[in-house]
């Protein structure tokens, strides 16, 4: 039997045409941005990421801590569907 049930593949022009490099500033240091390429939207991610950064902030015990992986892990599984790669530090490359 077949499974009907699948979603039709993603083509790589409308990869292209919606994937993106987004910076998410948490805070005022600059070095815990999480830089992400991504399909989602602007709206998914403050949807998914803003109850995470807000619980943090909320905590005065300072247990509560999300990384950077753990919110583009949460983000991955939350949007299956969608590409959300994190990087740590963006590769260089001098000619």
């Amino acid at each position: 039997m077949e499974n009907t049930t699948t979603q039709p593949k993603i083509t790589k022009a409308q990869i292209i045409d919606n994937i993106r490099i987004v910076n998410v500033s948490q805070n005022s240091w600059q070095d815990e941005n999480l830089l992400l390429l991504t399909t989602l939207t602007n709206e998914q991610i403050e949807t998914t990421l803003n109850p995470l950064i807000n619980e943090e902030r909320q905590d005065k015990s300072g247990e509560v801590i999300y990384s950077n992986d753990d919110m583009a892990n949460i983000l991955s599984k939350k949007y299956p569907d969608d590409i959300v790669v994190l990087y740590a530090e963006p590769y260089y490359l001098t000619l």
